[in-house]
Order: structure tokens, then C-alpha cells, then sequence
């Protein structure tokens, strides 16, 4: 009704548009261009506090102002906002809306190295699990001790460790995997046995360096030690 009087009075009504009027941003972040004309004075405001326009206010302009939407880096699930243009003359007001989307990142599961290798002795070693989200690790034979066994994504590398025991047969090999939901990413964890042991004379034993975690057939005879 207003808006009628103001018709009536010969006041011009506001008019505003947007170009283009719905945008989509990558999942890394960025900025995409839209073009507002107007025939008034305007205001723009952003419904979600990820989504950024800026230019916040502008006046007339029939060859159209450009403003830039952007937004940061989605770590989560895609999202959607909108930004609305506000414009006024008098009491009548226009309004016109700039739809944005932004895709989700790609859901992310590395291991890195993908294979790891151990003496007959057995260790810990360390290796680097990328996860974007929540996952879980889980072992095929009870000689390999993964620390921690789940977690939550990151955005960074985990450091994971992985232990194995002392092996007193031949050679072995077990698998780790990794799930995230519905994906998955495998560690090959290999073990020397004792079928790697070398034969040496007992006079060639004890002249081999000490503290290694070498494995030896010895033959021959012991007279003294």
C-alpha cells in the first residue's frame, strides 16, 4: 500500500538485480564476481558466517556495481548461504537473492609409506596416515601392534606407530587397514625370520661386531668360554 502511495506521488519504486544470481565455490575456498544494479541505494547482507560479500552497501547504478562472494577453506559437509541485496527508496524496499553453494572437500585416506620392513628382532617404526575424516585401524595377525588404533581427521599427517614382535620362525608378513567409512588404505608390514640367519664357524662368530640383531647358524665346536 505504501509502496502504491508512492507510485501515486510519482516517487520512482526501487529496483534491484543481481548477475548472476547463484554462484558455486570450490571446497578450497575463493571468490566469484556477481554485478548488482540498482536504481537506489542498497545493503547487502550474508545469512551464514563462512560467506563474505565485499561490498556492503553501494548507491544507483544502471551499469552495475561488482562485488565480490567468497568464502574460506570447508572443512566439513557442502553447505549452502545466500546473500541478500537490499534496496530502498522511502519506505519501499526490493530485494534480490545470490544463492552460493560450496562443495565438501574430497574425503582424503593415505598412508605413507605403504610398506614397512622389520628384523627378526621386531621394533617400532612410524608412519604418516592422512584422514579427513574419523577412522580406525585393524591388524590380520596379533603380532603387529598399531598406536594409536583410531582417530579423528585432520587436516595435517598423523604419526602412527607401528610395533611388531620378535619373530622366532621364518619369514611372515601381516596387513594393517585402514577404514574411513567406506574407504580403505592398506599397510604391508613385512618380518625377517630366523631362516635369515647366516652360517658362520664358531672361530667367524666371535669375531663379529656385538650388539647387532643379527642371526647366526654356528657350527663347530665350543671348548672354552
Amino acid at each position: 500500500e505504501e509502496e502504491n502511495k508512492d507510485q501515486i506521488r510519482g516517487i520512482e519504486s526501487p529496483s534491484v538485480t543481481v548477475s548472476p544470481s547463484s554462484v558455486s565455490i570450490a571446497s578450497a575456498g575463493g571468490a566469484e564476481d556477481v554485478t548488482i544494479t540498482t536504481n537506489c541505494s542498497w545493503t547487502a547482507s550474508s545469512d551464514a558466517d563462512w560467506l563474505e560479500i565485499s561490498v556492503k552497501s553501494g548507491g544507483a547504478s544502471k551499469s552495475g556495481a561488482v562485488a565480490s562472494v567468497s568464502a574460506g577453506t570447508n572443512k566439513g559437509e557442502a553447505r549452502e548461504g545466500t546473500i541478500t541485496i537490499t534496496g530502498t527508496i522511502g519506505s519501499a524496499v526490493a530485494t534480490a537473492k545470490i544463492s552460493v553453494s560450496q562443495a565438501a572437500p574430497a574425503p582424503v585416506l593415505s598412508l605413507s609409506p605403504g610398506t614397512l620392513s622389520f628384523p627378526l628382532m621386531g621394533g617400532e617404526q612410524t608412519l604418516n596416515l592422512k584422514s579427513s575424516a574419523d577412522w580406525t585401524a585393524s591388524s590380520n595377525v596379533d603380532w603387529i601392534l598399531i598406536t594409536p588404533d583410531s582417530g579423528q581427521g585432520s587436516t595435517g599427517s598423523q604419526s602412527i606407530k607401528v610395533k611388531t614382535e620378535a619373530n622366532t620362525e621364518s619369514d611372515r608378513s601381516g596387513k594393517v587397514t585402514f577404514t574411513m567409512g567406506s574407504r580403505t588404505a592398506v599397510l604391508t608390514v613385512n618380518q625377517n625370520g630366523k631362516a635369515d640367519a647366516e652360517d658362520v664357524t664358531v672361530e667367524d662368530f666371535f669375531s663379529r661386531p656385538a650388539g647387532t640383531d643379527k642371526w647366526y647358524r654356528i657350527t663347530g665346536e665350543i671348548t672354552q668360554i
